[in-house]
């Protein structure tokens, strides 16, 4: 069998696709795809999924999950046919982004009423909504929050503030 590893796509934190193309060249075959820190020990394994017996290459992906944050990982496919000839594909790598970071500013702008509160976040790439939580105990048992805004998918540090009303 032929089989290819095409780069990951929707990389997450926690998880990313894997994609390959594998050829089967006229014999029943079974493709996986392996995983894992170090690229010469992969130990994360799909399951064996069926990639027939015709001669056109058919693309194939599967999610691996479980991945830790801020990691570099490397895969590959790799396939068996029924006569034991077996291919694995070129081993490429993956990084899962980081966690978005958070920095609590002072208040600003403090009246007997009101407060602006400040902050800085990156998402460092991720899809993030921010808000501010805030209240009268330093464990927050009780307190109140913002309404969430969106401040998208960057990966620079981005000030954000909301001015918040007490009675």
């Amino acid at each position: 069998p032929k089989a290819v590893t095409i780069p990951a796509t929707n990389v997450r934190i926690d998880n990313a696709v894997l994609h390959g193309v594998v050829n089967p060249n006229g014999v029943a075959t079974n493709a996986w795809f392996e995983w894992g820190i170090d690229n010469a020990a992969l130990t994360g394994r799909s399951p064996d999924f069926p990639a027939g017996s015709g001669t056109t290459d058919n693309q194939v992906a599967f999610t691996a999950i479980g991945l830790k944050q801020k990691t570099t990982y490397y895969f590959r496919i790799a396939a068996i046919n029924s006569a034991g000839m077996e291919a694995q594909g070129e081993i490429r790598n993956l990084s899962t982004p980081p966690l978005p970071t958070v920095t609590t500013g002072g208040p600003t702008e403090i009246t007997i009423n009101s407060a602006k509160l400040n902050g800085e976040v990156n998402p460092n790439g991720l899809q993030t909504n921010v808000w501010f939580e805030w209240g009268t105990d330093n464990n927050l048992l009780g307190y109140s929050t913002t309404d969430p805004q969106s401040i998208g998918t960057g990966v620079s540090n981005q000030p954000i503030n909301a001015t918040i009303f007490v009675s």
